[in-house]
């Protein structure tokens, strides 16, 4: 089961729900309507299903899901980017490797 954030109350739902239980948005119809577009995982915004940057805030949508599939697993592939981003940063900036390693470490990434 895929979860998504409801439109209109950012409530977390199964992309196979048919109504949000908090708000009651029609979550079936809105699926018919937006399962194959990808929603930034930015902004949110959702974007043309051929689209490869956000038309809101101009991310890159490779790590993105189509509606449907619903939000990135915390094992995505965005995540793992983001780490590289981060020791990337660290190292461009002085940090020695043992030391970012043992700031990783602290936060409880293996």
């Amino acid at each position: 089961m895929a979860l998504c954030k409801c439109p209109e109350c950012q409530n977390l739902i199964s992309t196979q729900s048919k109504f949000c239980p908090k708000c009651g948005f029609d979550v079936e119809k809105y699926m018919q309507e937006n399962g194959n577009k990808i929603q930034c995982n930015q902004c949110w915004a959702i974007n043309p299903p051929d689209a490869t940057h956000c038309c809101k805030c101009g991310n890159n949508l490779q790590y993105s899901n189509q509606v449907a599939d619903g939000l990135p697993d915390a094992e995505s592939e965005f995540e793992k980017k983001s780490i590289d981003r981060v020791l990337r940063y660290f190292v461009s900036h002085g940090y020695q490797i043992r030391d970012i390693a043992e700031v990783i470490a602290e936060a409880g990434y293996p």
